[in-house]
């Protein structure tokens, strides 16, 4: 008798591991992100107006987002924030066709291990008149505030487990090519903006 129910007992403990282990391959193979964790958007308007002599520190802003966002949502919420900064910039100059930049999620593709999965983002900047070109990523600073807000936003680099492991950005549909003062060619990955991440948090203590 005291076997059957150490039997029966062992049977559903398995039964529950089991299904616990199938809820969370669900989760992951739907892409949702997780619930505990805040996304950040990075941003350094304000920072330049309290402190212009350190233009590339940037400040983390919480995105409102719903709990069961998946990461296509995610990317798509963090894209239209950077669009509308991109169309907003040096708004004094009254700059043609500033309005027609957008930025945008072309695709993800994933690479198998037997560890995880890493996911890479493909990212377009649609520049028509290519206004990016003679202003966001001209000058050491300007040029390189650009390149951390575009690599702090689309990696989520305070993320504990990857957010995504790399992104890859295009420009008007094709590869990067080096600049003077910033290189976003090739896959940029979270660790290149760690540093970028961890001002921000000691800035704003989030």
């Amino acid at each position: 008798m005291v076997f059957k129910k150490y039997f029966l007992i062992t049977l559903c403990l398995k039964a529950i591991i089991i299904t616990g282990c199938g809820s969370s391959q669900l989760v992951d193979n739907q892409k949702n992100v997780t619930r505990e964790y805040f996304y950040y958007y990075y941003d350094a308007e304000d920072v330049v107006n309290e402190s212009p002599e350190n233009p590339l520190t940037l400040s983390k802003l919480r995105l409102n987002l719903s709990d069961a966002s998946k990461i296509e949502e995610v990317m798509d919420s963090i894209t239209n924030r950077l669009t509308i900064h991109f169309q907003k910039s040096y708004v004094y100059a009254d700059i043609k066709g500033i309005k027609n930049i957008k930025i945008g999620l072309i695709k993800f593709d994933m690479i198998k291990t037997e560890q995880r999965n890493f996911i890479i983002a493909t990212i377009d900047i649609d520049d028509p008149e290519e206004v990016c070109m003679s202003y966001h990523f001209q000058g050491s600073a300007g040029g390189m505030q650009t390149y951390n807000r575009l690599g702090a936003n689309l990696l989520q680099p305070s993320y504990e487990y990857p957010f995504i492991d790399g992104v890859i950005i295009l420009y008007k549909g094709l590869p990067m090519q080096p600049l003077d003062h910033i290189n976003l060619n090739g896959i940029l990955v979270p660790r290149f903006f760690e540093d970028v991440g961890y001002r921000a948090k000691l800035r704003d203590n989030n």
